[in-house]
């Protein structure tokens, strides 16, 4: 699942054991595949049950993380993979830096979501869509900050010209103040974290936010297939193939 409309969604799959009661592996598989049906709510509680059978396998507490973004909980989306980071291998980690980046995202908190990004990249520099979404952080960010500067550079003892209204003069009777016209607000974030803002064309617009939500859709698909079938055909994890059951 990577951004503009922002994550990297991949699941992470386990090798299954032979036989006997149902391992974390299997509890792994279970919820990927309700995932697959998007069916968030059961895909949450087998995450939960696998990550409290293996609490040290990374696998099944990203994928919970995913989960919790697909169902619009972004601040759950981003502790939920926090311990994994310490078992993880880098190209793992590189995955929870960049779907962290993508919840903060969401969530209008640019600075930690470009902070991620970044972490993302020193781990991993030819991620393409965590580039874009860098780029576009730092692009909303930059003409939020300009946005806020040209606001507070106006002069507040400027008198108004001909035909404009004192902002300090009482309205006389009978008159009722005049609403602010303007609907930004001047220097507001927008409205929701990967819209453009209102300065950009609509076509650009658009295609910011076609890009972001096609690299969320590839990232989840390419993280599929990386740890979903091995050379024997079985579900296999890519981290580590030498750990019995996973």
């Amino acid at each position: 699942m990577k951004p503009t409309t922002i994550v990297s969604t991949g699941l992470l799959l386990l090798a299954l054991t032979g036989c006997g009661a149902p391992s974390a592996a299997d509890i792994n598989a279970e919820g990927n595949a309700l995932y697959e049906q998007g069916v968030y709510g059961q895909a949450l509680n087998q995450y939960k049950e696998a990550v409290l059978m293996a609490p040290d396998r990374p696998e099944p507490q990203v994928n919970l993380g995913n989960t919790r973004y697909q169902m619009g909980d972004y601040l759950g989306a981003i502790e939920a993979p926090n311990n994994a980071l310490q078992t993880a291998d880098a190209a793992t980690q590189a995955i929870i830096y960049y779907n962290q980046g993508n919840a903060h995202f969401r969530l209008e908190e640019l600075d930690e979501a470009i902070e991620a990004y970044k972490k993302a990249l020193r781990i991993n520099p030819d991620d393409l869509d965590a580039k874009y979404n860098l780029e576009l952080a730092q692009k909303i960010q930059e003409q939020q900050q300009q946005q806020q500067q040209a606001s507070n550079q106006q002069d507040p003892n400027q008198q108004p010209q001909d035909g404009q209204q004192d902002p300090n003069q009482q309205p006389q009777d009978g008159q009722q103040p005049e609403p602010n016209q303007d609907p930004s607000g001047g220097g507001q974030p927008p409205e929701r974290p990967q819209a453009p803002p209102s300065s950009m064309n609509p076509d650009e617009a658009e295609r910011q936010l076609d890009q972001l939500e096609r690299s969320e859709e590839r990232n989840r698909e390419d993280l599929y297939d990386n740890y979903a079938v091995g050379a024997d055909g079985n579900p296999t994890d890519s981290q580590s193939g030498d750990d019995e059951g996973w």
